[in-house]
């Protein structure tokens, strides 16, 4: 018996397993910050075997974990120096570890705030460009600015680049504000000369005298004459009159081409009837017209030579001209018969 006693006297219960502490950690951004701007900690603690529960910040180094106990915490009135920043974190079993960083922050350098106008000068209603050359000598993005209007506000565009235009003519400041993440501001400015456009000036073009009119028994005769006059504009041109001046039984077709250069339709057919005069063509009263717009005017009659006239619209110029025959009885270009 006192042997068996002894046998079982030499088994030892096995201790409880010690549960894993939790491993404390967290990130900071940016690595090196300067004064004013704000410093970003993130947590990036774990637990081996269950979960983190709790976790604080000291981020003045007061040695106390109350200055926040979200995932992230951020600074950002930080002075020039290193500052130590510690997190305490606790996992479901009650096990507590802590983990520190000494932040080494530098002193802001201002930005240099640069840009040009391209053009420098403009129209009225035209566009320039303005893009900013602005550097930060620490690296840091910038935030940039305009002030387009010159009151002294910065909310008419954000951006590196951008386009401006103008109503009125004279002589306009343009203001650029940079911002870099750690608060310091510079500005710059800069003059755009804003023209009015060339003054409208008024132009007709009338078809070429009769001595330069071809002569031929198979011509439609009388000739009709076709005349076109109106304003030169900054786009095109502003037609106040299209006219031909044709006889009886004559077939005027009208082309305009040039999608969205405000040609008043594609084609149209006007029949003149009764003794030769001149005609108004329907669509060109005041009628404004973009630079590239092509009207063509075929005056024909059954049996006969008729008259071809062309214009293409230019900015503040008249439009350019050209006279021509058409094919007997159709609407199609044709060479002219020699006199």
């Amino acid at each position: 018996m006192p042997a068996l006693l002894l046998a079982l006297g030499s088994f030892a219960l096995a201790a409880p397993a010690q549960a894993a502490a939790p491993v404390a950690s967290f990130t900071v951004s940016p690595r090196a910050p300067v004064t004013g701007e704000t410093v970003v900690f993130t947590s990036t603690s774990s637990d081996a075997d269950g979960r983190i529960v709790r976790q604080a910040w000291d981020l003045d180094h007061d040695g106390h974990y109350d200055d926040g106990t979200a995932t992230t915490a951020s600074v950002s009135n930080f002075t020039r120096g290193n500052h130590t920043v510690g997190l305490l974190v606790v996992d479901d079993d009650g096990n507590r570890r802590t983990a520190s960083k000494t932040v080494a922050v530098g002193a802001n350098q201002a930005p240099t705030a640069a840009f040009a106008a391209s053009p420098s000068a403009v129209d009225t209603g035209q566009a320039t460009t303005l893009t900013s050359s602005s550097t930060d000598p620490d690296g840091r993005p910038l935030t940039e600015a305009w002030d387009l209007d010159n009151n002294g506000t910065f909310g008419d565009a954000i951006g590196h680049v951008v386009s401006a235009s103008w109503d009125t003519s004279g002589t306009k400041t343009v203001t650029l504000r940079v911002t870099d993440s750690g608060g310091s501001v510079r500005t710059v400015s800069h003059q755009v000369t804003v023209h009015n456009p060339p003054s409208s000036a008024p132009f007709s073009s009338p078809s070429p005298p009769s001595s330069m009119q071809p002569v031929s028994p198979k011509l439609l005769k009388p000739f009709p004459l076709i005349r076109i006059s109106g304003m030169t504009t900054a786009t095109g041109v502003r037609i106040d009159l299209l006219s031909v001046r044709t006889g009886h039984s004559t077939k005027v077709t009208i082309r305009c081409k040039g999608r969205h250069k405000g040609c008043p339709f594609k084609r149209r057919v006007v029949v003149a009837r009764g003794k030769v005069r001149r005609r108004h063509m329907p669509g060109f009263n005041r009628r404004h017209l973009r630079a590239g717009a092509v009207v063509e005017v075929f005056v024909t009659r059954p049996g006969a030579i008729g008259k071809y006239t062309r214009f293409k619209v230019r900015r503040l110029k008249p439009p350019t001209r050209v006279d021509s025959c058409t094919a007997v009885s159709v609407a199609k270009v044709k060479r002219c018969p020699s006199a």
